[in-house]
């Protein structure tokens, strides 16, 4: 399940936009709203042309690079991206350890992935 989400320089957002999912504190939800600590349902909100249908497109083009499940562990997938269709740079980190990372521009690939399974092709 996703737990946080950030976005940084695409369409309107030149800021770091976040939401965190777990950052359920003390409020109160609906029981079907939770899952494992995490929000599973929200609704973003504001006036006209602030950048709700742009964080959503973001938000959704991740899915285009990356389908994951997990249980109890942390997974983080961070890309860079030069154009809507062009990678830049691309990491995996699994429970803070950086598992892959590339960057296409500079050539440099640390591929920590052979580690963690060095029979993977």
């Amino acid at each position: 399940m996703l737990k946080r989400f950030s976005v940084t320089g695409f369409k309107n957002f030149m800021d770091t936009v976040t939401i965190n999912f777990s950052d359920v504190r003390d409020y109160h939800f609906h029981p079907e709203c939770v899952t494992d600590g995490l929000l599973n349902t929200a609704i973003i909100y504001g006036k006209n042309a602030v950048g709700k249908t742009n964080f959503g497109l973001a938000l959704f083009d991740i899915v285009s690079h990356l389908t994951f499940q997990f249980g109890e562990d942390e997974v983080i997938y961070g890309y860079n991206k030069s154009d809507k269709d062009e990678l830049d740079a691309e990491q995996l980190i699994l429970n803070g350890r950086v598992l892959y990372f590339t960057s296409f521009s500079m050539d440099t690939i640390n591929e920590g992935l052979v580690e963690l399974a060095p029979n993977l092709n």
